[in-house]
């Protein structure tokens, strides 16, 4: 895995700033992407890794090592929270709790990682969609490029009232 290509995109506004390093390679750009969010600047990055440096399409993805599901726009109520909702469409739906949660700062996106890397991504893509529709999430981050924020940011969608992205659940793996 840190071999693994990974790509980052910043947006602010209409403004779309790409790049990529490998997974091993990341850390050290932690500092550079802070500046960049207090800038305003969003940060995305892909889930799957990429094939190649510089292109971003669906086609330079070699695999998925995770499905996801972004549920934004749910408003706490009845006592509950927004995971107190969410846990409970899994639990209805008979899946197992996601391996990371993810605060976005307008909803929470849920993680499940793969037992094994699918290479099949036809197969992905229908698997992503089942899970998107078993649980009535987003139903637009189906394709294998998908972007989703980096917890550890700012969400600057907002600019006036930028909220914290932040990890809320996370199963600690052997790997």
């Amino acid at each position: 895995m840190s071999m693994d290509i990974v790509e980052f995109r910043l947006i602010r506004e209409r403004q779309v700033k790409k790049h990529w390093a490998y997974a091993r390679d990341c850390p050290p750009l932690e500092s550079r992407l802070h500046e960049r969010n207090q800038q305003g600047w969003n940060v995305y990055c892909g889930p799957n890794p990429r094939t190649e440096f510089g292109k971003s399409s669906d086609a330079n993805v070699k695999l998925a090592r995770w499905l996801f599901a972004d549920f934004d726009h749910i408003e706490p109520g009845d006592g509950c929270g927004r995971w107190e909702f969410i846990s409970d469409r899994i639990h209805r739906a008979g899946l197992d709790m996601p391996d990371v949660v993810v605060s976005s700062g307008n909803g929470l996106h849920c993680y499940w990682r793969l037992s094994e890397p699918l290479t099949d991504l036809d197969h992905w893509r229908d698997v992503q969609e089942r899970l998107i529709t078993t649980l009535d999430s987003d139903t637009t981050i189906k394709n294998p490029e998908r972007i989703m924020r980096v917890p550890g940011f700012k969400n600057m969608k907002d600019a006036g009232s930028p909220k914290d992205c932040f990890i809320i659940l996370e199963h600690k793996t052997n790997d």
